[in-house]
């Protein structure tokens, strides 16, 4: 069973405390509990070096908006997630983290656009130790109502992982598209096209034929899998498709379901690809 740091449990104590005083602050607390089925854990290209496993999530979410002006704004936030893998357990994992957001409207109409820049810095903390380490992410968006019903937003992220082992130290750039269209007053249909330009990590079998292919690739005995498992770190180009649907319950709570296929091409000629299942319910004080 994974271990909670002591750090993870103190910010979910100020978390839940925080909320008997949500009345006489604008602080938005959400906690949310999911089940995700992931087919290619190990995001290996060949079927013998593939591995699943079946993931239980909690997430503690809270922000606080600081009104600017009527255009602009900043929103802190503060996150707190548990990672319980089901076969696999050192690959669980908690994560901390804070994190602020710009926003800005120049035009309060309607269907005038949006702009955020954010930046969020999270500890990541596995029971494979060679994963543990920092999380940085400095992020672009733009948001905009196309119509009464339709939502686009699209931006780019930056982000740069600093882990235990040089394997797991990754630096990535994603631009992504997101469409939403409110279908009722409860139901939401969502999809979104991601393309990501950076490391990947690759677990595979000592004796899989990748090994041969990659064997001017630096390489570190995975401590998440049996000793006879090695990783790498290849550059690839990766290209995401999510669809979803979000069902609102009533004001506090809210189903959501959504599928993210991937696909990987890197460079030294290693291809991989998955589809990662979420099923997740949230509550709102």
């Amino acid at each position: 069973m994974h271990k909670i740091p002591q750090s993870g449990l103190i910010f979910f104590i100020a978390i839940m405390s925080a909320s008997t005083v949500k009345a006489a602050t604008t602080v938005d607390l959400t906690l949310s509990a999911a089940y995700i089925n992931d087919n290619n854990i190990t995001r290996a290209e060949l079927n013998s070096d593939i591995l699943k496993d079946s993931i239980l999530n909690v997430t503690a979410d809270a922000a606080y908006n600081l009104k600017l002006n009527n255009n602009s704004s900043i929103n802190f936030n503060g996150l707190l997630s548990f990672n319980q893998y089901q076969d696999f357990d050192k690959l669980s994992n908690t994560r901390l983290g804070l994190g602020a957001k710009y926003i800005i409207q120049p035009d309060t109409a309607y269907t005038a656009p949006w702009y955020t820049a954010s930046i969020n810095i999270q500890d990541w903390e596995y029971d494979s130790d060679m994963r543990s380490g920092s999380f940085f992410q400095l992020s672009f968006n733009y948001g905009k109502r196309l119509t009464d019903r339709m939502e686009l937003r699209a931006g780019l992220d930056i982000e740069n992982r600093d882990a235990e082992s040089v394997i797991f130290d990754t630096e990535n750039k994603r631009l992504f598209v997101n469409l939403d269209l409110k279908l009722s007053d409860r139901n939401t249909l969502y999809t979104s096209l991601s393309y990501n330009d950076g490391d990947i990590v690759s677990s595979v079998l000592s004796t899989s034929p990748t090994t041969l292919k990659l064997a001017s690739i630096p390489w570190e005995i995975d401590d998440a899998f049996p000793s006879t498992w090695w990783s790498y770190k290849l550059d690839a180009n990766t290209y995401g498709l999510m669809l979803g649907d979000n069902y609102a319950i009533n004001s506090n709570q809210s189903f959501d379901i959504s599928l993210f296929y991937f696909n990987s091409s890197a460079y030294a000629g290693s291809d991989y690809s998955g589809l990662i299942t979420e099923l997740r319910y949230f509550y709102r004080f």
